[in-house]
């Protein structure tokens, strides 16, 4: 049998689809009597959507509506400043610090040998939309690029071209791997999410036209605010069903 929570969780949903975002809910104790239900009831259907990215609580103001989430494109896999201007969403990155001299991480420095004998910095942006944080990143390079890059133009020029317009050879591979984790005390404090909280961290690594790894990137994205879309062509030795249509 569904617990009553799921149940009033779910025809809230219903309802929230034909609601605008910014839109305020009914309170706690109005919803509590419509549904016949208790306090605790409702609160646990309303962490239920909050979880789900749906609603956001606030308080002293109540429960707001979310925006739809974003859409981050993973084919063609495009830096993240030109996948949304295509999409005609407008996106907010500042820099948030810049760590120089910086002791890079076990895992950086398996994708990036480099660091163990360069300075390394570490450049971290915050990504926003709609004046809500959708995803950070943090960006590890060589000290003497960061001399070199003019960190004003963050926002305008994607970071990745910037950065990479300073290497000594062309940057012609990216490999990049996405895994779920929980957010770190550092990652929570910067996303605005509860400590423990499921996050998705892209990792990827830049290699120079010699096949040598130029600088490494950890995106981490808020689950609630953001969804991954990828569409490619099956081909006939790829398929038994020898799938034509894209997307199919």
């Amino acid at each position: 049998m569904m617990a009553r929570y799921v149940a009033v969780a779910d025809e809230l949903r219903a309802q929230i689809e034909g609601l605008g975002f910014n839109s305020l809910l009914p309170s706690e104790d109005q919803l509590a009597r419509r549904f016949n239900v208790s306090r605790v009831t409702i609160r646990r259907a309303l962490a239920v959507l909050e979880g789900s990215g749906l609603v956001d609580r606030q308080r002293g103001r109540g429960t707001i509506v979310n925006p739809p989430r974003v859409v981050r494109s993973l084919m063609p896999l495009l830096p993240i400043e030109q996948d949304f201007e295509r999409q005609g969403i407008k996106m907010r990155s500042e820099i948030l610090s810049v760590e120089r001299a910086a002791q890079a991480p076990d895992h950086v420095l398996e994708r990036l040998p480099r660091a163990r004998l360069d300075k390394i910095s570490v450049v971290t942006l915050l990504r926003s939309v709609e004046d809500r944080v959708i995803s950070f990143d943090r960006r590890y390079v060589p000290d003497s690029i960061v001399d070199e890059v003019d960190l004003s133009r963050i926002g305008t020029v994607p970071a990745g071209r910037l950065f990479g317009g300073h290497a000594r050879l062309p940057i012609t591979e990216h490999k990049m791997e996405l895994e779920f984790a929980p957010a770190s005390l550092d990652d929570a404090k910067i996303l605005g999410v509860t400590p423990g909280t499921m996050i998705v961290v892209s990792s990827g690594t830049d290699y120079m036209q010699n096949g040598e790894s130029y600088a490494f990137t950890a995106m981490h994205y808020r689950i609630d605010r953001v969804k991954f879309s990828y569409a490619s062509r099956y081909s006939p030795s790829e398929s038994d069903l020898q799938i034509e249509r894209e997307g199919v």
